[in-house]
């Protein structure tokens, strides 16, 4: 696939960064995210180098990221178990599990939903 230049500002600063041809809005909002973060560092008393800004913007988006993976797993395995009881003796319910699958895609859909739009 193509790559292609996009321009991104974080933390004041203007940055040129490749991607693949159809990345470009998921590198704009990942970018806004880390932005919005760095801002909220570098808004108090003092002023940090960049550097330290931009860790801990990443650190705290990457804890964020791991609590909503953490919740999702957690579903699905709750989802899962769900399932694995719904099983009767005359064996599992096509049309529950089919159910239960749409419920976890769509609860997975809304974490990753969130997730790219900066919501904890």
């Amino acid at each position: 696939m193509a790559q292609v230049d996009v321009r991104v500002e974080v933390a004041g600063r203007t940055y040129s960064v490749t991607c693949e041809e159809g990345q470009q809005k998921r590198l704009r909002a990942a970018a806004k995210l880390l932005d919005t973060e760095a801002k909220a560092f570098s808004t108090g008393k003092g002023r940090a180098p960049r550097e330290m800004v931009l860790l801990m913007a990443g650190l705290v988006l990457t804890d964020k990221l791991s609590a909503d993976l953490s919740r999702a797993e957690g579903e699905l395995a709750k989802a899962n178990a769900g399932i694995e009881g719904s099983t009767g003796a005359d064996g599992p319910s096509a049309a529950n599990h089919d159910g239960r699958l749409l419920e976890i895609t769509e609860r997975a859909e809304g974490i990753a939903d969130r997730a790219e739009a900066g919501s904890e």
